[in-house]
């Protein structure tokens, strides 16, 4: 490979894996607020960000996308302006998971974080305090692992 075919190449990847610090922003507080709660917050963190991996096809362009889809993530269920994306992000920023989970955005941008959910599409809190009823798309037979209080799956149309 030639120095500017190289110098090309990483370009290419630069452009196609950048985001903006507030897309950056988005990300990390999806994820505390998901998973941040988790004794380790570190797993369950990734769990989520590995959702939004499979969900985005491994495109980082389609993140961002993906994370504020209506009613996919119960964190921003109650998200309606971007006013509010902005102080859930102020008020998240002292969280102590927060300087992990943007850690772990850049390892998913960089296609460096592995993914730990068998290619998971779906979740739901199958135990602890915010336990809920199995939601309808959550069938048995495509479960896939559990990660704290989380129950993954893959395969959901």
């Amino acid at each position: 490979m030639t120095f500017n075919s190289l110098v090309q190449s990483l370009l290419e990847q630069v452009g196609s894996t950048t985001l903006t610090n507030r897309d950056k922003d988005i990300l990390a507080t999806l994820l505390v607020r998901e998973a941040g709660g988790e004794k380790d917050y570190i797993a369950g963190m990734a769990g989520v960000m590995n959702v939004i991996q499979t969900r985005a096809k491994n495109n980082p362009k389609d993140f961002v996308n993906q994370a504020i889809k209506k009613f996919q993530f119960s964190a921003f269920n109650a998200i309606k302006t971007p006013q509010q994306m902005d102080q859930l992000i102020a008020t998240t920023k002292s969280h102590r998971a927060f300087n992990a989970a943007k850690e772990m955005v850049e390892k998913a941008i960089l296609g460096k974080l592995t993914n730990i959910t068998s290619n998971s599409t779906h979740y739901y809190a199958a135990t602890g305090p915010n336990k809920i009823q199995p939601p309808k798309w959550a069938d048995p037979t495509k479960k896939t692992n559990k990660i704290g209080h989380h129950q993954f799956y893959s395969n959901i149309k």
